[in-house]
């Protein structure tokens, strides 16, 4: 999706000290909490806009960290992940929507990152070994 035609949003999936943080420093972009969301169709997500915590969560850090980009540039999604890493201070996996993404749940997608993000991890270590 180009920039110029659409909203840029991210859709986080993270702990709430997390994301009131980054809700500070993007303030030109749509910020999606997808926490109690997970089983929400992408797109859907995307078209309804601001995302409603539906299930308490603590502050503490839960982990990995997701974000998925919509709308972004090149230039601007770098930008956005330096921005992000700099500043949480979690461990976080990036991804962009695409196509397919776009109707698949929450949780299909995390899963799917997830996976990735790990066996990513797994090579750079054998490769430093």
């Amino acid at each position: 999706m180009s920039e110029a035609g659409h909203k840029r949003s991210i859709l986080l999936y993270c702990d709430r000290s997390a994301f009131d943080r980054l809700l500070d420093l993007f303030t030109d972009v749509s910020l999606i909490d997808c926490k109690g969301q997970e089983n929400e169709i992408i797109g859907e997500i995307l078209e309804n806009g601001e995302g409603v915590r539906k299930e308490k969560t603590g502050n503490g850090e839960d982990g990995l960290c997701y974000a998925v980009f919509d709308g972004f540039s090149d230039e601007s999604l770098g930008n956005a992940i330096d921005t992000i890493r700099h500043y949480t201070g979690r461990e976080w996996v990036f991804a962009t929507t695409t196509e397919s993404n776009l109707s698949w749940r929450m949780n299909e997608l995390m899963i799917e990152l997830t996976e990735e993000h790990n066996y990513f991890r797994k090579a750079r270590q054998k490769k430093v070994e």
